[in-house]
């Protein structure tokens, strides 16, 4: 298997990952660009099933308003700074109640990306280059055309 066929195949399996979160999901990002690339990468799956993106200075800010939020997607970088992140932000949740942390999508993405790096926005950005000769606007329909058959595979 050629490496783009790998990469858009990778690509299919995450984005399988993002569009079977559960509703009423919180997505909590390092920073301001990698919310920007986790964006362009869910495409328009965001509205219909009420899941939002923050960054970590807007989760601090946002904690009054976490409640209506019963899912959480901790997706900080996976270096040591990232991991050191992820663990506070967990035990505060934790600490707080009431939330499922979404560890093994975490893992998941982790274990499909290593090869592209640490960094989320790094990450996503390697992956979509790589398989840019379909370009943002051609990937939906990829993803469309390609839909019924990375469903029926177990990521």
């Amino acid at each position: 298997m050629k490496k783009v066929e790998k990469d858009l195949e990778k690509y299919l399996m995450l984005y399988k990952i993002f569009n079977d979160l559960p509703e009423n999901t919180l997505i909590v990002l390092e920073g301001k660009t990698d919310k920007e690339m986790i964006t362009k990468f869910i495409l328009d799956k965001l509205d219909d099933k009420h899941i939002k993106i923050t960054t970590l200075p807007e989760f601090k800010r946002f904690t009054g308003e976490i409640g209506k939020y019963r899912n959480i997607l901790i997706l900080t970088d996976f270096d040591d700074e990232g991991e050191r992140l992820e663990k506070s932000i967990k035990s505060r949740l934790v600490n707080i109640g009431g939330f499922r942390i979404l560890e093994w999508e975490r893992n998941r993405i982790r274990r499909l990306t290593r090869s592209y790096g640490d960094e989320i926005y790094s990450i996503f950005k390697s992956l979509i280059k790589t398989i840019e000769l379909y370009s943002y606007d051609n990937l939906r329909t990829i993803v469309e055309e390609n839909w019924k058959e990375v469903n029926k595979k177990d990521v």
